[in-house]
C-alpha cells in the first residue's frame, strides 16, 4: 500500500515538474504581436504559420498571441501511438490508447492553467479540427471555460469529389466539442452541418476574413511595371492524382487515385515557356511566387532541372525573379497578367482587374481529373491556355492590352461572392462581433 503511494506520488510529482517546464518552454516562444490594450481581448492562436493574413486583418481589434504547431504539438503528440489521428482517438474503444488521450488532456489543461496565471486568455482558435497537435489544447481550453473557435480555411469546395471528401472527413471526427467554427461560405456550413460534425447554431458565415484589405486596395489598382506573376503550383498537385490506396469515395473517382499521365509533360512545357518568355523579352519582369514549402520538396528540384535541360543559368536571366517572400498580394496589383492554376489566387486577381491564364495544357480538360477544376465552369472568364505557344501568345498580346471588360469582371465578382463572401469587405466586422460574443458567453 505505501509503495503504491509512493509511485502515484513520484509520478505527481514529474507530471507535475514536466508540465511546468513544458509551459516554460510554450511562453518563451509565444509571439506577441503589439503591446497589450487592456480594452481589447486576448487571442491565443495555434498554428501561427497557417493564417495566410488573418492575424494581421484582427490586429487592431484583439491582442493577439500565437505559437507555431511544432511547440505545442511535439510533447502532445508523445502521448499518443506513432501515425495516431483524431479519428482513431474518436471511434477507439482500446482502453491504452483512451488512458493516452485522459493524459494529454490534463497535461494540457496544466500547461494552460500556468499560462492563464501569466496572460488572460479569452479565447483559443485554429484553423482547422483535423491537427491532433492541436486537440487536446482545444479541448482543454474548453474545460477551463475559455472558447475554442475555428477559423476554418479550406472553404473552396468547388466539385462533387471535394465535397464528398471533406463530407466523409467531417463524419470521421466524431463532434465538435469547441464553441465556434466561422467559415467563408454556406457550402462549408451545410457540409459541417450535413455531416454531423457541428450544428448550425455553432456555425457562422462570414466570408474570407483577409479578402476585406484586398478589395479595398482595388480601387487604386494601376499597372505599376511591365510584369507578370506566375503562382507556383507542385507538379505532385491532387489535381493530376494522386497515389492513395484510401479510396473511401467509391468507383466513381477511381481517377484521383492514380496519376494522370500528362503530369510530366505539363509541369515542364508550363514552366518552360515561361522561362523561355524572360529569356526572349528581356524587358519584361516574370515573377515566380512559390511558397517557402514548395521549394523544399522533390517537385521543386524538376522544377530547377528545367534550367539545366534548357542549358540556362537562373543567374543569367536577371527578370525571371524566384520570390518566395514577396506578397501575393502586391505581386497581383503590380502585375499585367497572373498565372494562376487551382488557388484562391486566381480570383483575387480576377476581381482586381487583371488578365488571368489558366493553364490547361495537355489536353488536360479531357481528362477526368478536370472534373476536380476550380473554375472548369467559368472559362470564359479567364485566358486560358492550352499549349506553350497558347501561353507566350497571351502573355505577349496582356503586355499591350491588360483590360478587361466591365462585364467579365461582374460575372467575376459573382463567382468570388460564392465562395469568399460578399464585395462589401466587411469580413472583419462579423468575425469580430462573433469572436468578442462568444468570450462574453463563455463568461456568463
Amino acid at each position: 500500500m505505501l509503495k503504491t503511494l509512493i509511485v502515484k506520488f513520484a509520478h505527481l510529482f514529474l507530471f507535475n515538474n514536466f508540465a511546468f517546464l513544458y509551459y516554460l518552454l510554450v511562453k518563451f516562444f509565444i509571439k506577441k504581436y503589439k503591446p497589450l490594450d487592456p480594452r481589447q481581448p486576448n487571442l491565443f492562436l495555434l498554428d501561427e504559420d497557417r493564417y495566410r493574413g488573418d492575424i494581421q486583418c484582427l490586429i487592431n481589434e484583439f491582442n493577439i498571441f500565437s505559437i507555431k504547431q511544432s511547440i505545442t504539438g511535439s510533447i502532445i503528440k508523445g502521448f499518443y501511438p506513432k501515425n495516431c489521428s483524431i479519428a482513431d482517438i474518436v471511434k477507439s474503444n482500446e482502453a491504452n490508447l483512451i488512458i493516452q488521450h485522459s493524459k494529454a488532456l490534463l497535461f494540457a489543461q496544466k500547461i494552460l492553467s500556468y499560462l492563464v496565471k501569466n496572460i488572460k486568455i479569452d479565447a483559443i482558435l485554429n484553423v482547422n479540427y483535423r491537427y491532433l497537435d492541436d486537440y487536446a489544447w482545444t479541448i482543454a481550453a474548453e474545460n477551463m471555460k475559455i472558447p475554442h473557435i475555428i477559423l476554418y480555411r479550406e472553404c473552396l469546395l468547388t466539385n462533387e469529389r471535394q465535397s464528398l471528401e471533406v463530407l466523409v472527413r467531417h463524419k470521421r471526427m466524431g463532434v465538435f466539442k469547441g464553441s465556434r467554427i466561422i467559415v467563408s461560405n454556406e457550402i462549408c456550413k451545410n457540409l459541417f452541418v450535413d455531416s454531423g460534425y457541428a450544428p448550425k447554431s455553432k456555425i457562422t458565415v462570414c466570408g474570407t476574413l483577409r479578402m476585406d484589405q484586398f478589395i479595398r486596395k482595388i480601387p487604386n489598382n494601376g499597372f505599376a511595371k511591365n510584369c507578370i506573376t506566375v503562382f507556383y503550383f507542385e507538379k505532385n498537385n491532387s489535381l493530376f492524382g494522386k497515389l492513395d490506396t484510401r479510396n473511401r469515395l467509391g468507383e466513381k473517382f477511381n481517377y484521383l487515385y492514380q496519376i494522370w499521365p500528362g503530369r510530366e509533360n505539363f509541369f515542364y512545357e508550363y514552366h518552360k515557356a515561361f522561362i523561355e518568355l524572360a529569356i526572349d523579352n528581356p524587358g519584361l519582369i516574370i515573377y515566380l511566387k512559390p511558397k517557402k514549402e514548395n521549394m523544399r520538396n522533390n517537385s521543386w528540384k524538376d522544377f530547377m532541372k528545367i534550367f539545366d535541360e534548357l542549358g540556362v543559368d537562373l543567374r543569367d536571366i536577371p527578370n525571371y525573379k524566384i520570390c518566395p517572400n514577396a506578397s501575393a498580394e502586391n505581386l497581383i496589383f503590380e502585375s499585367k497578367l497572373v498565372s494562376s492554376f487551382q488557388s484562391t489566387t486566381a480570383i483575387e486577381a480576377a476581381i482586381a482587374g487583371k488578365r488571368v491564364l489558366l493553364p490547361l495544357l495537355e489536353d488536360y480538360q479531357k481528362s477526368r481529373n478536370f472534373d476536380d477544376f476550380a473554375w472548369r465552369n467559368d472559362l470564359d472568364l479567364f485566358d486560358v491556355a492550352y499549349s506553350a505557344k497558347d501561353i507566350k501568345n497571351i502573355v505577349i498580346n496582356s503586355l499591350s492590352d491588360p483590360s478587361v471588360s466591365e462585364e467579365i469582371i461582374e460575372k467575376r465578382w459573382m463567382l468570388f461572392e460564392k465562395y469568399f463572401g460578399p464585395r462589401n469587405s466587411k469580413s472583419l466586422t462579423c468575425y469580430t462581433k462573433v469572436i468578442k460574443n462568444e468570450i462574453t458567453n463563455s463568461c456568463v
